[in-house]
């Protein structure tokens, strides 16, 4: 399901008639299972997650900089944020992965991205290991599309199986917004 969101995704966006646009695919449980192998106090932890979710690096800096924090785990979550591309991307992921949930999180991204790409889109898709969304309820798979002649996404979605639980709907989910007016200024 993952994978088909991001085809359609890509299949919207060329429908519009967009000359130029990438899709980058990032995933949540990376980082939630590289940020808990700090070994934060959950608030903390939260702290940590808020500062990469907002790109507020220094801040991030800040927050680990004051922790009791191993700097081998610290300078492999700044590494990763780094990561984005291809093969070397996921390759490098996999040199800085530290559990079986960071190894778990870099096979199902390769995987949506195999798919996205056996759909028809190899050229459009692109793994970012920086990727990190601003809201907390995404789970697993994200995805921010970006075309010229914007500063921001104009589509952004991915997965987030507990959302609808807060609204008395437990089931799981993955879709994806497209920004209208970004969309009409690409």
């Amino acid at each position: 399901a993952d994978a088909e969101v991001v085809a359609l995704l890509c299949d919207v966006l060329a429908a519009t008639g967009l000359p130029e646009f990438t899709v980058s695919l990032g995933t949540v449980a990376f980082h939630t299972a590289m940020v808990a192998s700090l070994r934060l106090s959950p608030d903390q932890e939260q702290a940590v997650l808020d500062a990469l979710a907002a790109r507020d690096y220094p801040l991030f800096e800040s927050i680990v900089g004051n922790a009791d924090v191993d700097e081998a785990s610290r300078r492999a979550l700044q590494k990763a944020l780094d990561l984005g591309g291809g093969g070397e991307a996921v390759h490098q992921a996999r040199k800085l992965a530290g559990s079986a949930g960071m190894e778990d999180a870099i096979d199902h991204l390769v995987q949506v991205r195999d798919i996205v790409e056996d759909y028809g889109f190899r050229d459009l898709v692109r793994i970012d290991f920086g990727l990190h969304p601003g809201l907390s309820y995404y789970t697993g798979v994200i995805v921010e599309a970006y075309a010229s002649g914007t500063g921001l996404p104009v589509a952004q979605g991915g997965r987030y199986d507990n959302l609808l639980a807060s609204f008395e709907w437990p089931v799981p989910a993955v879709g994806f917004a497209i920004a209208i007016d970004r969309l009409g200024m690409a």
